[in-house]
């Protein structure tokens, strides 16, 4: 009795042994080859064994896709669910059978494409030393399967289907930002335009002779038409009763000036905008825009306080740039 109870833990421990190391040696680098309904080619399988039974890794096929391995040994071989990953997520479901080195079996599943059927898939270790076994010929089933061609002409119109979504997101994308871009253009040219006029009305401002019997009228026809400009530029919407001012055309064979080479503010324009009920912050605006051709002196800037300007203009006066006359003529 007692030998007997030492014979069966020996054979016990001599297969326990033996499972343990078939186990572990599915752990390693495979090359495969493969065909179904859908595809044909080969993969590599990069497989480890992290506790007894499991089976994890990864695995491409020559077609470019990849996915990851979660599987479980058995006794005389390996059953393998894939997870695809990628543009073309799927999942098989793999059964092997190895022997020496080498194994054979069959798998099934779906991707993007549909359902992959009839699959036989054979793999060797990726020594060099071994060669997945030749695949079984194709069966009679499979080759008269009219499921299986109704399944590849759903995959090609799929394929198609893709493609044709991809390249109309392009042309929308392409006419959206041609839109932005134009409509971007049509704004700036407004704005341009508005500068011009305010410039031609700032110039004008500053001609005026207050000697002339109309000079009041005129200022305040200037003033009236700086401010709704301003208003314009500012991206604040103007008041219902306002009349956007006339575009004065420039002269004869003269061009308008360009953005950016605006004349300066001098002291009697400030001090005329301000008395045209202009209002401070809106001649603060246009100091901080045009800049000055004036030193600021105490007094002049207590001449300004005296004809409504406020603190903001006040220190737009003692920051803005200041150009010489003669540099801006």
């Amino acid at each position: 009795m007692r030998k007997g109870l030492v014979l069966a833990a020996t054979l016990l421990w001599s297969l326990a042994g033996a499972f343990g190391q078939s186990q572990s040696s599915v752990a390693g680098s495979w090359q495969a080859i493969f065909r179904d309904s859908l595809s044909a080619g080969t993969l590599s399988f990069d497989l480890d064994a992290p506790r007894k039974g499991t089976v994890g890794g990864t695995y491409r096929m020559s077609t470019g896709v990849s996915g990851s391995v979660a599987g479980r040994q058995k006794r005389h071989g390996l059953e393998l669910p894939l997870t695809q990953e990628g543009a073309c997520p799927g999942y098989y479901s793999v059964t092997l059978r190895l022997a020496d080195g080498v194994g054979s079996g069959s798998y099934s599943g779906r991707d993007c494409r549909g359902e992959h059927t009839y699959g036989v898939i054979s793999m060797a270790r990726a020594d060099g030393n071994l060669s997945p076994p030749a695949l079984p010929p194709r069966t009679p089933a499979e080759l008269d399967d009219a499921s299986w061609q109704a399944m590849l002409q759903k995959s090609n119109e799929v394929e198609r289907a893709a493609a044709q979504r991809k390249q109309d997101s392009g042309r929308r994308q392409v006419e959206a930002t041609t839109a932005e871009m134009e409509a971007y253009a049509k704004e700036e040219k407004v704005r341009l335009d508005f500068l011009n006029q305010q410039t031609q009305y700032l110039d004008e401002l500053g001609k005026l002779d207050p000697r002339d019997p109309q000079y009041k009228t005129k200022r305040d026809s200037l003033c009236l038409k700086i401010n709704l400009v301003s208003e314009a530029l500012s991206g604040r919407p103007l008041e219902p009763s306002s009349v956007p001012p006339t575009i004065i055309p420039a002269p004869p064979g003269q061009q308008p000036e360009a953005y950016g080479a605006k004349k300066p503010l001098n002291q009697v324009q400030v001090i005329t905008l301000l008395a045209g009920q202009v209002p401070s912050h809106r001649v603060a605006m246009l100091v901080h825009e045009r800049g000055i051709d004036f030193e600021p002196q105490q007094e002049y800037l207590n001449e300004v306080r005296l004809s409504g300007g406020d603190d903001e203009l006040i220190r737009a006066l003692k920051s803005a740039k200041v150009s010489s006359p003669s540099a801006v003529r």
